[in-house]
């Protein structure tokens, strides 16, 4: 299904489920808040999501030990071939920079190791010791 997002008075449009689509859009919503310690801008948005002809997100949740790869490989696990990567990790505030680089690291492990990857991190007092990761996968059509 077609959908539309406008960013700074710039539409998108994309193929993806309405699931997809409403997922994307709380990310969106989310890495612009400011409220974590990797925030994103709208600039930084665009730029993963211009140009995209199908948009899929995928998402874990862990916790405990190793909580942020763990969330991060469940994330990743059908979107691997993307060329370009919005990244949310969402956490409450007890959360080290060690354990996103960690959520980063599984990210860049897994996917093709020529796609463009943007993270940032939200905090959500909520997610007491759970990490979320959200995968906005972008893809493009292939030219000949």
């Amino acid at each position: 299904m077609k959908h539309t997002l406008t960013l700074e008075g710039t539409d998108i449009t994309f193929e993806a489920s309405e699931r997809d689509a409403e997922a994307l859009r709380r990310i969106i919503t989310d890495l612009l808040s400011d409220n974590g310690f990797v925030s994103l801008d709208a600039q930084d948005v665009k730029e993963i999501l211009d140009g995209a002809e199908r948009i899929t997100v995928g998402e874990g949740t862990a916790s405990g030990e190793g909580r942020c790869a763990a969330a991060a490989r469940k994330a990743v696990e059908n979107v691997m071939s993307a060329n370009r990567l919005l990244v949310e990790v969402k956490s409450g505030p007890e959360i080290t920079l060690m354990e996103l680089a960690d959520a980063a690291e599984m990210v860049h492990e897994v996917v093709d190791p020529t796609a463009s990857i943007i993270w940032g991190h939200v905090i959500d007092d909520a997610m007491g010791d759970a990490v979320n990761v959200s995968v906005a996968a972008v893809s493009f059509a292939v030219e000949d």
